[in-house]
C-alpha cells in the first residue's frame, strides 16, 4: 500500500495518474483511485450500488432500478437492504436504525454533541471539525463536511465561503451548480428547484408583484456583493426591497449578515425580508416528496392539499407585510 507523506495510506491521484495522497493532503482535482468509480459519464464520485454479487458500478445519486449497495454491509433484517450502521457497544454494526435493538448505539456515523441528538455531525469551526448538526450549530459554526467549489470563478471567495459542490468536472475538480451549468450547459439538464416552483406560484397568485422584480437567483447589479437572492422586488420608489427566500433545510442560508450585504447593494430604506420553509416539521409534512422515475432519476412533487394550504399563508403574509411597509424578517413554517 503506498503511503502518503503523513504516514497514512494513500488512495488520491490525479485522473489516469498513479495515487501519491490521503484524503486529509489531496489536492483540488485529486479523486479516489482506488475505489470503483461511478461509470456515469462526468460523475467521478465512489461507486456503491450494482447487482448483487457483482462490483459497484453507480453511485447513489445515478443507481438504477434493482441496484443493490454491495460495497457495505447490509441491515440483518432479510427483507431489508439499508446499510448497517446500528450495533451492540464494544460490537460492529448488525441492523439499519429502523430495525436495530433498544440497547444498539449508531457505530459508524459521528452523532452531534447536542444534548441526546441522534442527528450526524455537520457543522463546526472555521478549520476545525464538525461538532455539532444543523439543529444545534452555533452562530460562527459552518458545515466543515461537504466538498467546497474548487473553480476559479469560486476563488474569489474564501475556502469556507464557496459554495457546496455537487459536480464533478471530466478533469476532476469539484463545482458548484453555479459554475457547472455556466461550463458545460450541453450537459445541464432543464430541472424546475424547489425554490423556482415556489416562487413561480407566488407570482401567479400575486401578479402585480411582477413589475417590481430586480433580480432572481443572481447578483444584484453594480452592488457591492455576489450574493444571490432567491427573489428581490423592489417597490415604493425604490425604497422599499420585498426579499423572499425559499429554504429547502431548517438553517438554510440563516445568515442575518448576508441579509445585510444584500440590503447594501440597494438604495433601499426598508427591508422585508419573508423566509419561507418548505421542509417538514414536527406538526406538518413536507410542500414536496420524493420520488424516483423508471430511469432511476430522483425527482420531486408537490404534495397538493399542503402546497395549497401553505401557499395561501405565504400569500396572506406577503400582502400584509407590504400594507404595513415597515422592516422585519418573517419566518414562515419554520
Amino acid at each position: 500500500m503506498v503511503k502518503c507523506g503523513c504516514g497514512s495510506n494513500a488512495l488520491f491521484g490525479p485522473p489516469n495518474g498513479s495515487v501519491s495522497k490521503c484524503s486529509k493532503h489531496k489536492t483540488p482535482g485529486y479523486i479516489n483511485l482506488r475505489c470503483p468509480q461511478c461509470i456515469t459519464r462526468r460523475c467521478g464520485s465512489q461507486a456503491y450500488f450494482g447487482t448483487l454479487h457483482q462490483k459497484p458500478k453507480h453511485c447513489g445519486e445515478h443507481r438504477r432500478r434493482g441496484e443493490r449497495n454491495v460495497v457495505m454491509k447490509e441491515c440483518a433484517d432479510t427483507k431489508c437492504h439499508t446499510r448497517a450502521t446500528c450495533g451492540e457497544e464494544g460490537g460492529k454494526p448488525t441492523h439499519c436504525r429502523k430495525h436495530c435493538s433498544s440497547s444498539a448505539i449508531l457505530r459508524v456515523i459521528k452523532l452531534c454533541s447536542g444534548d441526546n441528538c441522534d442527528r450526524a455531525r455537520l457543522f463546526g469551526k472555521v478549520g476545525g471539525r464538525a461538532e455539532h448538526c444543523s439543529h444545534h450549530r452555533e452562530k460562527d459554526e459552518i458545515d466543515v463536511v461537504s466538498f467546497r467549489c474548487e473553480t476559479s470563478g469560486c476563488s474569489i471567495f474564501e475556502i469556507h465561503e464557496r459554495p457546496i459542490s455537487h459536480h464533478l468536472s471530466s478533469d476532476g475538480i469539484r463545482m458548484c451548480s453555479g459554475c457547472y451549468r455556466s461550463l458545460y450547459p450541453e450537459l445541464n439538464k432543464l430541472r424546475v428547484r424547489v425554490e423556482h416552483f415556489v416562487l413561480a406560484d407566488i407570482q401567479r397568485v400575486i401578479p402585480h408583484m411582477t413589475k417590481y422584480l430586480e433580480v432572481q437567483d443572481c447578483p444584484i447589479p453594480c452592488g457591492v456583493s455576489m450574493e444571490r437572492p432567491d427573489a428581490l422586488y423592489v417597490t415604493k420608489n425604490g425604497k422599499t426591497l420585498v426579499h423572499i427566500e425559499i429554504d429547502e433545510t431548517p438553517n438554510h442560508e440563516n445568515d442575518t449578515n448576508r441579509l445585510m450585504r444584500i440590503l447594501a447593494s440597494t438604495d433601499a430604506v426598508e427591508h422585508i425580508v419573508v423566509r419561507v420553509h418548505t421542509h417538514q416539521t414536527v406538526d406538518d409534512p413536507s410542500m414536496f416528496v420524493s420520488r424516483r422515475l423508471t430511469n432511476g432519476e430522483k425527482v420531486l412533487s408537490a404534495r397538493p392539499c399542503e402546497f395549497s394550504r401553505r401557499m395561501k399563508i405565504i400569500e396572506k403574509t406577503i400582502k400584509r407585510l407590504m400594507r404595513k411597509n415597515k422592516s422585519c424578517i418573517e419566518v414562515l413554517f419554520a
